[in-house]
C-alpha cells in the first residue's frame, strides 16, 4: 500500500517544512494522489542530515514528523467538527459540511494508522540497535498514544452530535417542526 506524501517533497522544497505544512493542512489528498512514499530515499545526491545519522534515520525521523504533523492537521479538523456539532439551530441546519468533515477525518485517521503501521514495520526491518532502536521505539508509541487520543476525541464528537440531533429531534417533535 501507500505510505504518505511528505518527505520527498520536503527534500524537493529544500526541507522547508513551514511550505508542507500550509499545503497539507488545507486539504486532504487521497492516497491515490500521492506521488511518492515517505520512506522512499530522496532524489538528492548529497542528502543533508546531521552528521552520525544514516539516510535511514533521516527517512524515520521525517516519516514521523509527517505522521505527527498529520495527526495536528486532524485536531485542527475535530476544532471545527467540535464547533459545528455544538450549533442548536433549528434554522442553520450543518448537516453536510458535518458529513463532509466526518468523512475527511475519518479516512485521514485511516490512513495515519496504515502510516504509522508502515513506520513501525520500517523501523523493524532497519539495523538501528541499542539507542537509535529505543528512541524510534518510543517515537511509534507516542504517535500510535496520540492517535489514539485524537480517534477517541472523534468518537466523543460523534457521539455528542448524536445526542444534539437526539434533542433537536424532541424540540421539532415537542413544538412541531418549523420547516414545514
Amino acid at each position: 500500500g501507500e505510505f504518505m506524501q511528505l518527505v520527498d517533497s520536503m527534500s524537493t522544497n529544500g526541507g522547508n517544512s513551514m511550505t508542507m505544512m500550509s499545503s497539507s493542512s488545507t486539504a486532504y489528498e487521497p492516497p491515490h494522489h500521492r506521488n511518492r512514499r515517505l520512506l522512499d530515499p530522496p532524489n538528492t545526491q548529497a542528502p543533508l542530515r546531521p552528521p552520525g545519522t544514516t539516510s535511514a534515520q533521516v527517512r524515520f525521523a521525517r516519516a514521523a514528523g509527517s505522521i505527527m504533523h498529520g495527526i495536528q492537521g486532524v485536531s485542527v479538523k475535530l476544532e471545527k467538527l467540535t464547533s459545528l456539532a455544538k450549533q442548536k439551530s433549528l434554522f442553520k441546519d450543518p448537516t453536510k459540511e458535518i458529513q463532509e468533515l466526518r468523512f475527511v477525518v475519518k479516512e485521514e485517521i485511516t490512513r495515519l494508522s496504515d502510516d504509522i503501521q508502515h513506520l513501525q514495520n520500517f523501523m523493524e526491518t532497519s539495523r538501528a540497535k541499542g539507542h537509535s532502536r529505543n528512541h524510534s521505539t518510543a517515537v511509534v508509541k507516542d504517535l500510535q498514544v496520540k492517535l489514539a487520543e485524537t480517534t477517541k476525541d472523534f468518537q466523543g464528537i460523534l457521539e455528542m452530535r448524536t445526542k444534539s440531533l437526539q434533542a433537536q429531534a424532541s424540540r421539532r417533535k415537542r413544538y412541531g417542526d418549523a420547516r414545514g
